[in-house]
């Protein structure tokens, strides 16, 4: 994603940032940063009705730019699509002040971005979906007789690209369909990989599942990349089998990628991923919850009385959590990412849709590890509720300005001279 320009007053000052987006995970990150009160600006589209001297109507679709306030944020990965729906900010003769529209948004697409007050947290954020090394980091194939399932694995996202269903009649003598039926199930998962694998961004493909379809599929594979090796064979099969790990699952299907990335046959092959580091870390956490529960813990409660002792070493948090519509809620986490980093504690933040973020999530979302052990842990209550514990309470005024629809939304000329095209 390219930050085009940058108006921000100050540490956790209000501004406007203006994006284009250029693939997809620059959405999620995108639906990450958007949040509700914010006021976004962009290129639209908005049926305009108009009606006619004898009563008659016509309509018709008319191009313009908006600003609109955040009420809700959708994100759907299938069709690669944001839905800012809020209130229109802006002059515009078709459509009224506070009117509700909604604005779509997609690939290689512009937008403005105003926040009354840009946290360390949307900042990283900001800084993570800009850094020109991020990209789509492995390929998985899932694969079993007649079924296989293709994730594209990033820092960010296990999305779910292809998926191949093939009924396999079993062998009965010389002359069944069966083999048939394997080669051509073989020869649409292949096509599969080349059309969606780009050869530029992914280090490498790995073919996993559960009995040997996984190796008679790279057999397969070898051959076609023998058949077709000269120059406009495509470039998965030119550059050769290095580009594929082989590995064992229990399944062709999606929770099988959890127990794929901790294998060290394919840990070794991202090690210096964002995605592995944080892999390694969960599995450290259950590792010293089940052999030193004293220095793990997960839950708001309990996260929240490490931090204030200085006792953390990792804190783990899932993105969701910054997601929440109320103020006091998200500031409470920001705090604790900030205190532990300021503390010379590390800070992982994991994408809710990532197999490692999934996994975080049926810890309610937190956890640390911690530098020493904290027997204490064991006597506090965890009913589950925010970090902020006691000042909960203190907050009534951010709690009305959640209800209220959040601050004041700035005028156009806060967006500079916004070119959507």
């Amino acid at each position: 994603m390219k930050v085009l320009s940058k108006r921000v007053e100050g540490q956790n000052g209000s501004g406007t940032i203006e994006f284009e987006s250029e693939e997809a995970e620059d959405l999620w990150h995108l639906y990450n940063i958007v949040s509700k009160g914010d006021c976004v600006r962009a290129l639209t589209f908005r049926k305009v009705v108009r009606e006619g001297v004898a009563g008659s109507t016509s309509s018709e679709m008319k191009k313009m730019v908006l600003t609109i306030q955040v009420k809700s944020v959708d994100y759907d990965a299938r069709t690669d699509l944001l839905r800012f729906q809020g209130q229109n900010k802006s002059e515009n003769p078709h459509v009224k002040l506070g009117q509700f529209h909604t604005i779509e948004f997609g690939l290689n697409h512009k937008m403005s971005v105003w926040k009354a007050r840009w946290d360390s947290i949307f900042m990283d954020r900001v800084k993570e979906a800009t850094d020109p090394k991020k990209s789509a980091e492995i390929a998985v194939l899932l694969i079993d007789a007649g079924i296989a399932n293709l994730f594209l694995l990033t820092a960010s996202l296990a999305k779910d690209v292809l998926k191949v269903e093939q009924a396999i009649p079993k062998r009965r003598g010389p002359f069944s369909n069966h083999d048939k039926a394997v080669v051509r199930f073989f020869g649409s998962v292949l096509n599969g990989l080349i059309q969606h694998v780009d050869t530029e961004v992914i280090k490498c493909v790995v073919v996993a599942g559960p009995g040997f379809t996984k190796d008679d599929f790279m057999t397969f594979v070898e051959k076609e990349s023998q058949g077709k090796g000269g120059e406009k064979a495509p470039e998965l099969l030119r550059k050769g089998l290095g580009m594929f790990v082989v590995a064992k699952a229990s399944s062709a299907h999606r929770p099988a990628l959890n127990e794929l990335l901790s294998d060290p046959t394919v840990s070794s092959r991202i090690a210096n991923t964002k995605a592995s580091n944080q892999i390694r870390a969960l599995e450290r956490f259950y590792s010293t919850l089940a052999n030193a529960p004293d220095k793990a813990c997960y839950g708001p409660k309990h996260v929240r009385f490490a931090v204030e002792r200085g006792a953390v070493e990792i804190l783990m948090l899932a993105d969701g959590l910054f997601r929440s519509a109320k103020t006091r809620e998200r500031r409470n986490y920001v705090d604790l990412a900030e205190t532990c980093k300021n503390t010379g504690a590390e800070v992982l933040i994991f994408s809710d849709m990532h197999v490692s973020g999934e996994q975080l999530k049926q810890l309610s979302g937190i956890a640390a590890l911690l530098k020493y052990p904290l027997p204490e842990l064991d006597e506090l209550d965890d009913d589950g509720g925010n970090p902020g514990g006691a000042r909960e309470n203190v907050a009534q005024a951010e709690d009305e300005e959640d209800e209220g629809g959040g601050p004041q939304a700035p005028s156009d000329d806060l967006f500079g001279n916004f070119d959507p095209t």
